[in-house]
């Protein structure tokens, strides 16, 4: 994923979300806002399912866990 950021240094702006599979971009969506402070203590970062705050109400822990092959997860700053 590449998020593009367009608040500047304004804290909690939003941006664009591209998600890349294979480097071949196959969605977007604009995000309104971003969490502007600090997160939570037992907030992960989860691959394949989230044990924790989930992103959207439709998100059910109990069918949306991934069971596919997840090869490699690659994370670069920029």
């Amino acid at each position: 994923m590449d998020f593009a950021y367009n608040g500047g240094k304004k804290p909690g702006a939003g941006g664009t979300a591209i998600l890349f599979i294979n480097e071949k971009s196959v969605g977007s969506v604009k995000v309104p806002a971003t969490q502007f402070a600090l997160f939570s203590a037992d907030e992960t970062a989860s691959v394949g399912l989230d044990r924790e705050t989930p992103v959207s109400e439709d998100y059910d822990r109990g069918s949306s866990t991934f069971t596919g092959k997840i090869d490699k997860v690659t994370i670069t700053l920029k």
